[in-house]
Formats: structure tokens, C-alpha cells, sequence
């Protein structure tokens, strides 16, 4: 009985030392694992992809470059002066428009209005010079002279608005300047064709302006 006990707990030990160097080789296996150094990418790869991201940040530099010197010879192209007679004529239009604007919305003398007219007027001038209007490509083509007749009461509302700031108040308050470029943009526009002698039966075909 004696010699059964003493063999039974002999195979329990020798049980419970194969299960603990087991657990250490498990342990030992694991740690080597985890201190083996990750795989890096080669170096010929990490410039290449480098190289990729350099170009493609260069690619898009240069497309909006292209872009904006293509709005801006766009824009600078369409600068024309007009001859001496169509310019004063079209200048003394606006300053007409602008009285009238004035003495109906404000009840402002005339004489009053003198002054702060030369700048409005010079900026519709400076703005319809912008707009392209007195190119004679656009002015024998009465769809491209509204069209470009329109770009220029943009450019010219927006500048209005920017130089608000330098006019007495009573010229920068809403009633004004509805009044002002709400007829000036129809009565030009009315009388622009018939100054520039437009062909009027010209269907105005679109091209690159």
C-alpha cells in the first residue's frame, strides 16, 4: 500500500515539472518573439514614395498657378479704352442717372451731388473699362455686349459697395443705391447698343472673351 502511495505522488511531481518547464518555454519562446525587431521598409521604397508626394504636391502648385494666370490674362484682356466721343458721351449718361437717383430717392440738390458724383462716375467708367464692353469684337456682337455689360455692373456694384466707406452717408444707404444702379444698369444698357451702333439683328455667337 505504502509502495502504490510513494509512486502515485512520484507521477504527480513528475507531472507538475513537465507542466512548469513547459510554461517557462512558452514564456521564453514568447519573450524572443517580441524582442525580434520589426521588418523595416527598405530605403528605396520610403524615397519613392517620398518622391510620389513631392510630385503630386507639385502637380497641384502648379495646377492653381496655371489657374490663376489664366483668370488673370483673362481678366487683364479685357481692358479696352473707348474712343474719346463714346466714352464722354456714356460718362455723361451715368452722371445724368446719378442726379436723377439722387433727387428722387434723396431730395438732394444738384449742386450738392456735384462732388461726390466724380468718383461714382469715374468707378462706372473704370468698371465697364474692366468689363471688356468697348472691345470691338464684343461691341459688334449685341449678345456678347450684354453679356459683358452685366460683368461690368458686377464689378461695379461691388465696387460701390467698397467705396461706401469714403461717401457721405445719405450715398450708402440702400435707397441710393438701388436707385442709382438700378437705373443706371437699364437705361445704359437701353442706350449702349444705339451709341456702339451694335448690329442688332446679330445673334452674338459665344466665343473665348
Amino acid at each position: 500500500m505504502t509502495d502504490k502511495i510513494t509512486s502515485v505522488k512520484a507521477k504527480l511531481k513528475n507531472r507538475n515539472s513537465e507542466a512548469t518547464s513547459n510554461l517557462q518555454l512558452n514564456t521564453t519562446v514568447s519573450g524572443a518573439s517580441a524582442m525580434q525587431p520589426q521588418p523595416v521598409l527598405d530605403g528605396t521604397r520610403v524615397v519613392a514614395v517620398e518622391r510620389r508626394a513631392d510630385h503630386a504636391d507639385a502637380a497641384e502648385s502648379g495646377l492653381g498657378s496655371q489657374l490663376a494666370v489664366a483668370l488673370w490674362t483673362a481678366a487683364v484682356r479685357q481692358f479696352r479704352f473707348p474712343k474719346f466721343v463714346r466714352g464722354l458721351t456714356e460718362a455723361l449718361i451715368f452722371c445724368g442717372i446719378y442726379l436723377v437717383a439722387g433727387y428722387i430717392s434723396l431730395g438732394i440738390s444738384i449742386e450738392a451731388m456735384l462732388v461726390p458724383m466724380v468718383p461714382i462716375v469715374l468707378l462706372m467708367m473704370f468698371c465697364m473699362v474692366a468689363s471688356g464692353v468697348y472691345r470691338e469684337e464684343i461691341t459688334n456682337s449685341i449678345l456678347n455686349l450684354y453679356i459683358h455689360s452685366i460683368y461690368g455692373f458686377f464689378l461695379a456694384s461691388v465696387g460701390y459697395l467698397l467705396l461706401t466707406f469714403a461717401l457721405p452717408p445719405e450715398y450708402s444707404g440702400p435707397k441710393f443705391i438701388f436707385f442709382f444702379l438700378y437705373f443706371a444698369f437699364f437705361v445704359m444698357n437701353t442706350l449702349r447698343p444705339i451709341i456702339s451702333g451694335t448690329d442688332f439683328m446679330d445673334g452674338g455667337g459665344r466665343r473665348n472673351n
